[in-house]
């Protein structure tokens, strides 16, 4: 397993790729839904590439435990969650904070975390923000 063959995979319309000795898993939607949709998974054994790594996601990985992220950008909240979680992290740029799709203001799914101190309650406020942007 490689951290950079892991990152390579990001690529087209790549979003988010898990890699382990036997097996590569990979996911083109965007966001946070890849992740979120395996949140139950438990990612031990695997490498976790995803282009950008908020604090959403930082909680997640926080609770599916992969071996080691690597990001093109990474939040600074997001760096810090996942060492708590003794998390090794790889990434190309550290930010402040990830925006929404307008480009403007802070990412919805970040916002929803804003607070928060455990993955599980960090999943219920997203999966309640999804649906809440889904109605």
């Amino acid at each position: 397993m490689s951290v950079l063959f892991a990152k390579s995979l990001l690529k087209d319309n790549i979003s988010f790729a898990l890699v382990g000795k036997r097996d590569i898993i990979t996911d083109t939607r965007n966001g946070i839904m890849p992740l979120l949709s395996r949140s139950h998974d438990s990612f031990s054994g695997y490498i976790a590439a995803d282009k950008i790594v908020g604090e959403a996601a930082a909680w997640l990985y926080a609770l599916t435990k992969p071996d080691v992220v690597v990001t093109f950008v990474i939040t600074t909240k997001a760096k810090q969650i996942l060492k708590e979680a003794d998390i090794p992290c790889f990434y190309d740029k550290e930010v402040e904070m990830t925006l929404g799709r307008d480009g403007i203001s802070r990412c919805l799914i970040e916002e929803s975390v804003l607070g928060v101190d455990n993955p599980q309650q960090a999943l219920e406020k997203i999966q309640a923000k999804i649906k809440s942007l889904s109605s």
